[in-house]
């Protein structure tokens, strides 16, 4: 039988990719086909801005970097021209931009991966519309200061209530 010797240029592709897959919990799978450079940059520029970067990768590649980072369950979504978004910040704010980036060129989310988690494209889509972290904080302190505003003006009216029928 003779071994197969497999290109140095491959495990050093393979190697690159495990690096920069280990340096992120998210991911964000797409296909990218009808996409100019231009259309391409500007997405690479606001992924940027969100601590995330998106990168052209081969499928064979990417499939053996997941494996030795233990990421399961992408294998499917690996087929056709792929790009992968690589989110080293919070998540939904990268899948808002993806998405709006669908809404104006021919990008499409093929899937997601987040806290261990594999997500399809419609459930990439609905993650996306989720309030980001800081959003749903701010959305729970405004709802804790309504209740605590009603308790104080009920304690006050109470409070003058028997004041007045003491005097």
């Amino acid at each position: 039988m003779v071994e197969k010797k497999i290109q140095q240029y491959k495990i050093d592709a393979v190697g690159q990719l495990e690096r920069q897959f280990s340096e992120v919990k998210s991911y964000f799978l797409t296909d990218y086909r009808g996409l100019s450079v231009d259309q391409i940059t500007e997405i690479r520029g606001k992924l940027r801005a969100l601590d995330a970067e998106i990168h052209v990768v081969k499928n064979n590649f990417a499939k053996r970097a997941f494996e030795l980072v233990d990421v399961k369950g992408l294998e499917d979504y690996l087929v056709g021209p792929t790009a992968i978004a690589l989110v080293k910040g919070e998540p939904g704010p990268v899948a808002k931009a993806l998405f709006d980036a669908v809404k104006s060129t021919k990008l499409e989310v093929k899937a997601g991966y987040v806290s261990g988690e594999v997500m399809d494209a419609d459930a990439t889509r609905v993650f996306s519309t989720l309030p980001t972290r800081d959003e749903a904080i701010q959305m729970l302190m405004y709802a804790m200061n309504g209740v605590t505003s009603k308790l104080v003006r009920t304690i006050q009216a109470v409070a003058e209530q028997k004041a007045s029928a003491e005097a």
